[in-house]
C-alpha cells in the first residue's frame, strides 16, 4: 500500500482549490479530510504529522464519509 508523507504541505493548491473547497462544504469537512478522503479511497495511506488532538480526531473523522466517483474524478483532475 503507497503511504503519502507531506501529504498537505505538497498540495496546497489541492486544498485551496474551487472543487476541493466546494466539496468541503457540501460534506460539512475540511479540505483536509477532503483529500484524506479522497486518497484513502484512492487506495493511499495519507501519513500525518501532528501533536494537536483536533487534527487528529479530523483526520480519522475522514473516514466517516465517502466522495462519489465524479468527485474523486474532480480532485484526479487537480494531481
Amino acid at each position: 500500500m503507497y503511504q503519502s508523507f507531506w501529504t498537505l504541505t505538497a498540495n496546497p493548491h489541492v486544498l485551496a482549490h474551487a472543487s476541493v473547497t466546494a466539496l468541503s462544504k457540501k460534506h460539512q469537512r475540511t479540505p483536509a479530510q477532503v483529500f484524506f478522503r479522497y486518497l484513502s479511497q484512492e487506495g493511499i495511506v495519507p501519513l500525518t504529522g501532528t501533536q494537536s488532538e483536533q487534527h487528529m480526531r479530523e483526520d480519522l473523522a475522514s473516514f466517516a464519509f465517502e466522495l462519489t466517483e465524479p468527485e474523486l474524478a474532480s480532485i484526479t483532475a487537480l494531481l
